[in-house]
């Protein structure tokens, strides 16, 4: 009998063992994710500033200003030359579909959404705003075409809208009414 009350003790040692080493295990999976994820997005940004797409967006500032509302891609593609319009054309599909890599990363839990909204969140809110008449073409021919940059782009303006809100809030000196 105490033979096998030995063996059942070890065997519940061994149990604990293994469930330590499993947790600690998890744990270290977790955080090795979680800094490749960061690595990742790391690397994909840094292409989106300096690789080929910084060279994309370079050519986009000569007819381009996003951050202008009465502007958008319609008004500009109109007062274009067919040979550059297809050139811009081109150059905007780029530069959406890199955006829509980084929502579909951040949609699968590849890229991190907070350093990713830190380095292109004005950038990608004001490029589809001005962008939307050609996703809006794409999308009356394919529904899911540039649908997560769409979505990532009005979650995104909800909370630089939040943000701004919150800027302003703090520019009125505490304890006195606002005007």
């Amino acid at each position: 009998m105490t033979i096998q009350l030995a063996i059942l003790i070890i065997s519940g040692m061994t149990l604990v063992v293994i469930a330590i080493s499993t947790s600690l295990l998890y744990y270290q999976i977790k955080s090795f994710h979680e800094w490749n994820r960061r690595k990742e997005t790391n690397d994909f940004l840094a292409n989106i500033g300096y690789g080929k797409l910084a060279e994309v967006r370079e050519r986009l500032r000569i007819y381009v200003n996003p951050y202008t509302p009465d502007q958008n891609y319609a008004t500009v593609i109109q007062s274009l030359p067919e040979k550059e319009a297809l050139k811009l054309r081109s150059d905007v599909l780029t530069l959406l579909n890199s955006f829509e890599q980084v929502a579909l990363g951040i949609k699968s839990n590849i890229l991190d959404e907070q350093i990713s909204y830190d380095c292109l969140g004005t950038m990608i809110t004001c490029f589809v705003r001005w962008a939307e008449p050609l996703v809006n073409e794409l999308q009356s021919q394919e529904s899911r075409l540039l649908l997560d940059t769409s979505n990532l782009a009005k979650a995104w303006q909800e909370k630089l809208n939040l943000e701004r809100d919150a800027i302003k809030a703090k520019l009125i000196r505490e304890g006195k009414d606002p005007l």
